[in-house]
């Protein structure tokens, strides 16, 4: 059997919070229907966690991992909410697809942080949305700097989430189609 391993790294965006589907299902889903291969999906997305808090997951973790050579990484959101600095962002989020790409990782796909919506929710005030500027600057600098890495953008409308943050179905799809092209395109 021809088969590929991906595993998708984040926190509830990934996880797929507030709907049913995720995108790591969908992505496999249209790999499973684009590749001559059968993809498995391995999602390590956690409700509520940081750059940080992923950091201490991917490297007791990437120990289990056999056979897994593609990586997608989705971080941020909760960084954006608790206003983490930046420099230590940078430093969690470097280290840690560093550990990706040691443990062999072949490719690694790094998600922007998705648009916050603003709409009084108290975790996501307006500075929230300034943060998510500012670390998704770090996002850019890091895949700029780094060829390993592919910087993967979304285009996402207020149909595409539940909430302030969480994508609805549409915005898993569309999530999901943006990492599909940025994989099948590599």
């Amino acid at each position: 059997m021809n088969y590929n391993n991906i595993v998708f790294w984040g926190d509830s965006l990934t996880f797929g919070a507030r709907t049913y589907g995720c995108f790591p299902m969908y992505l496999v889903d249209l790999l499973n229907s684009a590749t001559p291969y059968n993809w498995r999906a391995i999602n390590r997305g956690v409700n509520g966690y940081t750059a940080r808090d992923l950091w201490f997951k991917v490297n007791w973790e990437l120990e289990k991992l056999t056979d897994t050579y593609l990586s997608c990484v989705l971080i941020g959101t909760n960084d954006c909410s608790e206003l983490s600095d930046s420099s230590i962002f940078k430093s969690y989020l470097q280290q840690l697809l560093d550990a990706i790409y040691i443990k062999k990782g072949k490719r690694i796909y790094l998600g922007e942080i998705p648009g916050i919506v603003q709409n009084a929710h108290p975790f996501f005030p307006k500075e929230t949305i300034e943060k998510r500027i500012e670390l998704n600057n770090v996002i850019n600098e890091i895949c700029s700097n780094d060829k390993r890495i592919e910087l993967v953008r979304f285009d996402l409308s207020i149909e595409c989430f539940e909430d302030s943050v969480h994508f609805s179905e549409k915005g898993n799809m569309s999530v999901a189609k943006s990492f599909f092209t940025k994989i099948i395109n590599s």
